[in-house]
């Protein structure tokens, strides 16, 4: 994405559009702000529900990027514009959105476009077809070493200088958080952070305890149950 120009000159090109897919809390949004910081491009950010509240964005956005490019346009919960247009009540719009990467308007060969989903299997065959948003890239929970090295550096982070981390806490976060997304760990922790927090001022107590993490998945795991 750096050297377009060199990649163009030896036959090659970008992709026109990509799709990331799989769980909520995965990661997506982050990996595409991150590959944006790292190639150097702008990054632009709407949502199938944005553009279904106001139509006209879509055109808008498309603009901005042509004018600020490089850039790539990062469309979250794009199955709300991109389901399969037999049983959708929006393909105009989707249609819209697929002649834009098809280049109706005039291509622009570094203005990526990055949908995400949670549903690999909701968005139209046409959008995942050849020169649309053919290049996929899935998300998912990490491996329960990678989990478990994530959680005790994070925690250490937390508890370095201002805690003593109670022995079992490491454990109780793996219990609580096996086959879960790094968003939750991060809710989780979060929150045993600030229960802990409380006691020190309350009690004078700088510890984070194996209770505080079951006390925060309950909290935070069982309203993120009750919120889908």
């Amino acid at each position: 994405m750096r050297e377009v120009h060199r990649l163009e000159q030896i036959g090659g090109s970008l992709p026109r559009g990509l799709l990331f897919y799989e769980p909520p809390g995965t990661g997506k949004t982050q990996a595409a702000m991150a590959l944006a910081k790292a190639s150097g491009y702008a990054f632009l950010k709407t949502s199938g529900a944005d553009i279904l509240a106001r139509p006209d964005s879509w055109e808008r956005i498309v603009r901005e990027a042509s004018d600020i490019r490089p850039a790539i346009i990062f469309i979250d919960e794009a199955d709300d514009i991109l389901a399969d247009r037999q049983y959708s009540n929006v393909a105009p719009l989707t249609n819209r959105i697929l002649t834009t990467l098809d280049g109706a308007g005039g291509r622009v060969r570094d203005v990526i476009f990055v949908a995400a989903t949670n549903h690999y299997g909701r968005p139209d065959a046409a959008a995942v077809r050849g020169g649309r948003f053919s290049e996929k890239v899935r998300f998912d929970v990490p491996e329960r070493a990678d989990l478990e090295r994530y959680v005790t550096e994070t925690l250490f982070k937390f508890a370095r200088g201002r805690y003593v981390l109670k022995q079992g806490t490491i454990g109780r976060c793996m219990d609580v958080l096996a086959g879960r997304a790094i968003a939750d760990a991060d809710a989780v922790i979060a929150e045993a952070v600030n229960r802990a927090a409380t006691r020190a001022i309350r009690d004078n107590i700088a510890e984070i305890r194996p209770l505080d993490v079951s006390a925060a998945a309950r909290t935070v795991l069982a309203s993120e149950t009750a919120g889908a």
